[in-house]
């Protein structure tokens, strides 16, 4: 593997984004910098995290930092570590805001900017305004790439769209690769646990999107049974149904120049609910070709729908408990990625 970085959004309640159930954080939160010293201390190369003072996906949280002005190109050149920045939705932000965020990640010595293409969860486009938003949505994401991607070749970044639970590998590749004239510096970040949120099976979609792959979420899930579906529930990696192995190695033929962190799913439970005949409405109509490859893993990997799965977080603990939580499925995913060995298919290779 290249390299490997872990994602800042592992540890929401630790870092400060994600209160617990009755509005505590914890007393010490986990800094930008220290999350980077962990990282580098545990054999990583670097870190995926936010470069603005916000948090896009928690509602403007703040991001701690241990310095009002960070030198973050100067910091991670010290430190001879990675970075990969966090962006949120390219659409919510102006042209000027968007330039400023990847002008700041080139300073910064990001070669990757991973964004998003919309809020939505679960792959449920019924909770969008209306009918056809979801094609006027991607129309935009268009315009917009094709007005930002020259600046964004000028900076030398990347700007890796993310699987985030909402598009399909086809709506990847050709709604947006194919539209915006396959441009060298627009491309795919490919969480590896996201392609279950649309119906579609890990492998497959990891092989479908590989050539333009250029950062990789490597995210597990346990799988559970619903009367409407099936449930994604947060894990250590290797746990869970996702096959890394056999994805990781799909990426690093396909392209090897790939960046990976490590990311624990999100606290809160994804419900997918393929079983409701609404939920597909919004899809093109081969998409559905997809749901009995996602539907194997389920019968492969699907835990009985009577068996607890919530996290602490969950279950409205303390916050020294969901702390415990976040942190022993850091600790578990790191030792995972280290147990493949050099015979593996895919090992962890020392940050040079």
């Amino acid at each position: 593997m290249n390299s490997l970085l872990l994602c800042g959004y592992s540890l929401p309640h630790t870092m400060g984004y994600l209160p617990s159930r009755d509005g505590h954080l914890p007393s010490q939160i986990l800094s930008r910098e220290a999350l980077l010293d962990y990282a580098l201390l545990k054999g990583l190369s670097g870190v995926e995290i936010g470069l603005s003072p916000v948090v896009p996906s928690f509602n403007g949280a703040k991001i701690k930092t241990d310095e009002a002005e960070v030198n973050w190109h100067e910091l991670f050149k010290r430190k001879n570590a990675q970075v990969v920045a966090d962006y949120g939705v390219l659409t919510d932000y102006t042209e000027e805001e968007n330039r400023k965020a990847i002008a700041d990640a080139a300073r910064a010595g990001a070669k990757t900017m991973r964004f998003l293409f919309s809020h939505l969860l679960c792959g449920d486009r019924r909770t969008l305004s209306h009918a056809g938003e979801f094609a006027e949505r991607m129309t935009e994401t268009v315009r917009r790439l094709r007005e930002i991607l020259p600046f964004a070749e000028e900076q030398g970044v990347v700007l890796a769209i993310e699987n985030h639970q909402d598009l399909t590998s086809d709506e990847i590749m050709f709604g947006l690769w194919r539209e915006v004239e396959q441009h060298p510096f627009f491309g795919v970040t490919l969480d590896t646990g996201n392609a279950l949120a649309v119906a579609e099976d890990p492998i497959s979609f990891a092989d479908k999107v590989a050539p333009i792959v250029r950062h990789v979420h490597l995210k597990d899930y346990t799988i559970h049974f619903a009367e409407n579906g099936y449930h994604l529930v947060r894990c250590a990696a290797g746990n869970g149904c996702v096959p890394f192995p056999e994805i990781i190695g799909i990426i690093q033929e396909q392209s090897p120049l790939a960046t990976f962190a490590i990311e624990v799913a999100a606290q809160s439970t994804r419900t997918i609910p393929v079983l409701e005949t609404s939920w597909h409405r919004e899809f093109y109509d081969e998409q559905i070709y997809h749901l009995p490859a996602a539907l194997r893993t389920l019968w492969k990997f699907g835990r009985p729908a009577e068996e607890p799965y919530s996290t602490a977080y969950e279950r409205g603990e303390s916050s020294e408990a969901i702390l415990a939580e976040e942190w022993d499925c850091v600790e578990r995913s790191i030792t995972y990625f280290k147990s493949l060995t050099p015979d593996s298919p895919v090992h962890l290779e020392s940050p040079t």
